[in-house]
């Protein structure tokens, strides 16, 4: 990947402009899973996303869409521009010596995902929360918009509710995305020097690397996403509008030991993977190939 000879500004412009694409492709996988996750016994993934598509039509899948591109252009941005600052600061001594190893880069990743968190943990609840008025007539509905959703929560430790998982979640993602990336690219470029010559560009590199990191990734974070979810989902009022209510967790701790309770390890493991694999998979794809044109295309005009 580009690294340390773009600037903060490149990453970061290039960052913000490939999470705003990769949300809008992906949002109706993002809202399925969020609506699986937030049910006892959710149906399957085409089933959910049928019973979205029948009570709200097309416009459904994009509840909580505006905050989801505040996040999606701030996380991304924030990411990759940290992850180059934690990079160069874990690769370079005292001496002034370059250092660089996939076990730095994977460190590298897990302290941006970790800071990342603090810009997405407030999006993640705005979002999370007007999905669970999904199913709740327009009249009946408690939060009905980003701003009239943000007003209702008040406080900022309301705002912040689930931020312990979600760092988690996004330490290990970011983590290990950053860990495998270059090695799956080095891979896929011996494979295709073989078979091609030195002077084949492998365009669809960066696709086919991101998809199988985001996939692998998914996998490492679903538990922590399953109990972010659970948190963010829950008012302490317990009525979200509707008749529906959701039990407010104190802690994330108490979440994942009532998850085990009530629906055991294929609870906190299964659901809504299917979509999230569907949604990070081709996320990452879209993420690293437009990160890296548009990164390379900035460094040229400045």
């Amino acid at each position: 990947m580009p690294d340390t000879h773009t600037t903060f500004l490149a990453k970061a412009f290039s960052g913000g402009v490939a999470g705003c694409i990769e949300t809008s492709i992906t949002m109706p996988f993002e809202t399925t899973k969020t609506v699986q996750q937030l049910k006892h016994n959710p149906a399957s993934m085409l089933r959910t996303a049928t019973s979205i598509y029948h009570t709200k039509g097309i416009r459904g899948f994009y509840y909580g869409l505006p905050a989801c591109l505040v996040q999606a252009s701030g996380k991304v941005a924030v990411r990759f521009s940290c992850y180059g600052f934690y990079h160069n600061l874990f690769t370079t001594n005292t001496t002034g010596e370059y250092k660089n190893s996939s076990v730095l880069k994977g460190l590298a990743g897990v302290c941006a995902g970790a800071t990342e968190s603090c810009w997405i943990t407030p999006c993640e609840r705005l979002k999370t929360l007007r999905v669970t008025q999904l199913n709740v007539p327009k009249h009946q509905q408690k939060f009905t918009s980003l701003w009239h959703t943000l007003r209702q929560l008040k406080s900022p430790s309301n705002v912040y509710v689930g931020f312990l998982p979600t760092a988690i979640r996004n330490g290990l993602a970011v983590g290990g995305r950053f860990f495998l990336y270059d090695q799956c690219k080095d891979a896929l470029q011996t494979v295709t020097d073989d078979i091609y010559d030195d002077t084949y560009d492998g365009w669809w590199h960066s696709l086919a690397c991101g998809f199988f990191v985001g996939i692998a990734t998914t996998l490492l974070s679903q538990p922590a996403d399953v109990i972010k979810s659970k948190m963010q989902g829950a008012v302490k009022n317990k009525n979200n509008g509707g008749g529906s209510s959701q039990y407010f967790f104190q802690s994330s701790w108490q979440c994942t030991t009532n998850i085990f309770q009530k629906e055991g390890v294929r609870g906190i493991m299964t659901k809504g993977l299917s979509a999230r694999l569907l949604k990070i998979g081709c996320g990452q794809a879209v993420i690293f190939s437009i990160y890296e044109h548009v990164n390379q295309l900035f460094a040229k005009t400045v």
